[in-house]
């Protein structure tokens, strides 16, 4: 679930607590499982749902997000594929876990745990899975089409 603060609320999707200010938020925050945000900030705090279908052995999910920028989280099957695309934005990623092969301006690159990549926005681009993989990757401008609903 997600949660958010606003004007001292919590909202979450199962239920909804009330606490009295926002240092009690602040004390409990382990209690909550989500994101937390107010006015300008937010945490995440590691949970494993609220992953959404991309493709077909393609899941991710939103982490944070700001103004500018979104943090999401990929979780690849081996053998899915994403096939060559573009958008807009700015895209920067580190790999946890796995093996992929990303397909980037004619050029073939493998990537492996603890290697790191950044995709200039409107670059065609396309990656093979060759092993289960966990990915975290920066968008910037922030993708509306991630953002919580």
């Amino acid at each position: 679930p997600y949660i958010g603060t606003n004007d001292k609320q919590i909202y979450s999707i199962q239920c909804i607590w009330l606490f009295k200010s926002y240092e009690d938020v602040l004390f409990r925050n382990w209690l909550l499982l989500g994101l937390i945000w107010g006015e300008n900030n937010m945490f995440y705090k590691k949970h494993d749902t609220g992953f959404k279908i991309a493709l077909e052995g393609v899941r991710f999910k939103t982490l944070a997000f700001g103004d500018k920028t979104l943090l999401a989280e990929f979780r690849l099957s081996r053998g899915s594929k994403v096939p060559e695309h573009s958008h807009p934005h700015e895209q920067t990623g580190y790999m946890i876990s796995g093996h992929m092969r990303f397909f980037v301006e004619g050029k073939t690159i493998d990537v492996e745990p603890g290697d790191a990549w950044n995709i200039a926005g409107e670059v065609p681009h396309g990656v093979e899975v060759l092993d289960d993989s966990v990915v975290i990757e920066v968008f910037s401008p922030k993708r509306e089409d991630y953002l919580p609903e």
